[in-house]
């Protein structure tokens, strides 16, 4: 399954800032499963989701 373009997003990202963000965060983000191979969730290819945050160890938290 291929999306494209704004109109593939159930609600589509904001666009990208023109202002440098220092910490470079990623909260806030609308991000767009790819796909997953992972037999134990319920998660398919084209789920979305807003990032909450990074952690320490650069896991994404993703809501």
């Amino acid at each position: 399954m291929r999306l494209e373009g704004d109109s593939a997003w159930a609600k589509p990202p904001k666009p990208a800032s023109t202002t440098a963000d220092p910490a470079g965060s990623l909260n806030s983000r609308r991000v767009r499963l790819v796909c997953c191979e992972d037999p134990y969730t319920n998660l398919e290819a084209g789920a979305e989701g807003t990032i909450l945050f990074v952690d320490a160890a650069s896991t994404v938290h993703v809501d």
